[in-house]
């Protein structure tokens, strides 16, 4: 999702529907891709369990999910860079320069550092620290596809191809699923290293020849250090919430073995349900302002409150569901892990549950703030954020419990949103956060009071998730009539379909 003013290009801004049926697609199928990635994590969990070597594996992988991040990011935070540019590929090369610097800065702590860095993640453990070294080493050419998937993403966004993308990085999930159970028997845990490196390149490949249809060709990669600069500032909001996932990753590996990997699926399971829940509730109904917002964050109010409201409505019986019927399906899906592991795994998702409302209220905002080119200012503001994690997880971890330690994050991730409310609306951010607070309280209420009769009924069991199922849709549908608007126009959007792409770029 990007913003741009209406003046930047014309074309573009005279389509607001048009883009918001195709960014509804491009957020199904992200999902989708997302939806692949927990089958692998699955598998992993049901072949591996947890211990030293998979504490390896995922430690180094959330530092590799640091530099993704770099790359996902650029989908937001140069798209409205792009849009503005006369010359689409001209300023699409300039990001593809500076993402080439970043891709080789990268070699510092995936190459030259992988083996003392691999160490000092994993506490030193002998056998989780030789995981981790290689782990690095194999997904550092990762690092470079996905840089190069996530920037052809953007311009063929602005293209208006949004299917190509779609398909590139569900296709590279699929085969990621398929090379990891080829190698799993001959490689290990390392398999699945390799097997995300296999997928990043199936990615690549077609978005590459979209491009060269398109008519893009190399060309000398001028501006690449200020793109790289861009790069690196735009995206420190989401990578910023990934450095605290990994300091709380390393200091799980001081709780016991096995912790990082328990908090790893308890966190994968956060993103799964926002990749769900969370982003395509904020493409969809924030998508017409990619072409017309301007630039006064009051008129960002209304949306910002539809996309909590929505997302609300979808989170509730989700977020119930994993509470009532997830310890049974866990132990059924991964019985390798017992069934104290699986409880500890569902706690932990439950306490990091709340962070999904703060990824709500900045869904809107925080493009706001890359639309108007304050990158920088999201990067200052993270500073004292992360301070106040590494304390926080610092004292939680000498509880020993995984759950204080998600606790910490939780608190870390509201933080984070206040501080970015804050940048875009100043001394009215205390008013929105209290209507946002009530917002929230309209619809937690009734969802709690549902599924907790369910529960009150039939204990902790997926039938008294039905019964609170049955019950909150009853209560949306005859007492809430404003978010019942709201659930029918998310399901109109996401019906609309996309249209064929245009002819040529717009200009």
């Amino acid at each position: 999702m990007a913003f741009a003013s209406q003046t930047a290009n014309p074309a573009y801004a005279a389509r607001p529907r048009r883009v918001a049926g195709s960014v509804a697609a491009t957020g199904i199928s992200q999902a989708f891709a997302m939806l692949a990635g927990a089958v692998l994590a699955l598998l992993v969990a049901r072949r591996f369990g947890s211990g030293p070597r998979t504490d390896g594996f995922f430690v180094a992988y959330g530092v590799y999910s640091l530099l993704t991040l770099v790359a996902q990011s650029a989908r937001t935070s140069i798209a409205a860079r792009l849009v503005e540019s006369r010359e689409h590929f001209g300023a699409f090369n300039a990001y593809l320069g500076g993402a080439v610097l970043v891709f080789a800065a990268s070699a510092v702590p995936f190459v030259a550092l992988a083996g003392p860095l691999g160490s000092l993640l994993v506490n030193g453990r002998p056998q989780a620290e030789g995981v981790a070294r290689d782990t690095l080493l194999l997904l550092w050419p990762a690092v470079g596809g996905q840089l190069f998937a996530a920037l052809a993403a953007a311009m063929l966004g602005i293209l208006e191809d949004f299917r190509t993308a779609a398909a590139a990085y569900a296709s590279g999930g699929i085969v990621s699923i398929a090379a990891f159970l080829s190698l799993a028997p001959p490689l290990g845990i390392r398999a699945v290293p390799v097997a995300v490196l296999v997928g990043t390149a199936v990615t690549a490949v077609p978005l590459v020849y979209a491009l060269r249809r398109a008519g893009w060709r190399p060309s000398r990669l001028a501006g690449a250090v200020r793109a790289a600069s861009t790069l690196t500032l735009g995206s420190l909001a989401l990578v910023g919430t990934q450095v605290l996932y990994v300091v709380s990753l390393a200091l799980a590996a001081r709780v016991s073995p096995g912790a990082p990997t328990l908090y790893t699926y308890a966190y994968f399971a956060l993103g799964l349900v926002m990749a769900l829940a969370v982003s395509p509730v904020a493409t969809v109904l924030a998508a017409p302002l990619a072409a017309t917002w301007d630039r006064n964050p009051a008129s960002l109010r209304p949306y910002v409150e539809d996309v909590f409201r929505t997302g609300l409505l979808v989170l509730a019986p989700i977020v119930a569901a994993a509470a009532l019927a997830g310890p049974a399906l866990g132990r059924a899906l991964v019985p390798s892990l017992g069934a104290d592991r699986v409880d500890e795994t569902v706690g932990a998702f439950l306490v990091l549950a709340p962070s999904l409302l703060s990824a709500l209220a900045i869904a809107v905002p925080l493009p706001a703030l890359f639309a108007a080119g304050r990158y920088r200012t999201v990067a200052i503001l993270f500073a004292p954020v992360l301070v106040l994690h590494v304390l926080l997880s610092a004292a939680a971890v000498q509880t020993g419990s995984l759950r204080w330690l998600a606790a910490a994050a939780t608190v870390s991730s509201f933080a984070v949103a206040a501080t970015l409310l804050a940048a875009l609306y100043g001394r009215g951010a205390t008013r929105l956060a209290l209507a946002l607070a009530a917002d929230a309280l309209d619809v937690l209420v009734p969802a709690v009071a549902s599924f907790g009769f369910g529960a009150a009924v039939f204990g902790r069991d997926a039938r008294a998730w039905i019964v609170g199922a049955g019950l909150y849709a009853a209560v949306v549908i005859l007492v809430m009539p404003a978010h019942r608007r709201l659930a029918a126009r998310l399901l109109r959007a996401l019906d609309r379909r996309p249209r064929a792409p245009a002819q040529s770029a717009p200009s």
